[in-house]
């Protein structure tokens, strides 16, 4: 049993130990593909060697021009994650609440279910839950403040 010996000078890279899930900005996606591309790497190969998933520098191939025209120090995309299911009634809200904010009120998360409920009328499939509450106030910056009782503002 001996060892195989390679006439090829391709050099192989080294292998680094694998992250749990580390985040990569955009500038370190954007130099592992140039890294990959400038050694002739396969992407099993720069994979292993920046210890990302495989699948990863696939998906960051497809994506190379947005990665390029996104800010360097950012993380993800824009325009990932689920979308409003009723953008309107989000507008109507917001719109309401500034009035109710204008005139002193403070705006709890019940008020806002209530007045949503109010504005979709019969729709039977809208339940107003405390996970729809808590996507808006997250969408759009709301944030709870203790002024005596609970109410909302935007950040």
């Amino acid at each position: 049993m001996g060892v195989l010996a390679t006439d090829s000078e391709e050099e192989t890279p080294e292998v680094k130990p694998r992250q749990c899930h580390a985040p990569n900005d955009n500038s370190r996606k954007l130099e592992i593909l140039e890294t990959q591309r400038r050694k002739q790497w396969s992407n099993r190969q720069a994979a292993k060697h920046f210890g990302v998933a495989e699948a990863s520098i696939r998906k960051w191939k497809l994506l190379e021009d947005r990665l390029a025209a996104a800010p360097a120090s950012r993380k993800r995309l824009s325009g990932g994650g689920q979308k409003a299911k009723n953008p309107e009634l989000a507008r109507t809200l917001m719109e309401w609440m500034d009035v109710q904010m204008k005139e002193g009120v403070l705006v709890s998360g019940a008020m806002l279910k209530s007045e949503a409920r109010r504005i979709l009328g019969d729709d039977d499939s809208f339940k107003a839950s405390n996970g729809w509450l808590s996507c808006l106030k997250k969408r759009h910056g709301l944030r709870c403040t203790k002024r005596g009782k609970n109410g909302f503002t935007s950040l």
